[in-house]
């Protein structure tokens, strides 16, 4: 592993802990659910845990499920 993935590493795993960082996760994946709401975006699941999946067959109807 190179010293620069060493740093980056080191870097993510501070944020990881911070409960300042961590605890916005949560919070942005809402705001995200409702902006894609307001902008008539459909929402597949309510944003939990680290995502929040979008309808993507509206806009890719083409490929099959």
């Amino acid at each position: 592993m190179s010293i620069k993935a060493i740093k980056t590493t080191a870097e993510d795993l501070k944020e990881m802990t911070n409960l300042h960082v961590a605890g916005r996760a949560a919070e942005l994946l809402k705001y995200f659910a409702e902006i894609c709401i307001v902008k008539n975006i459909p929402v597949v699941t309510r944003p939990v845990g680290l995502a929040c999946h979008i309808g993507v067959k509206r806009f890719l109807p083409h490929i099959h499920q």
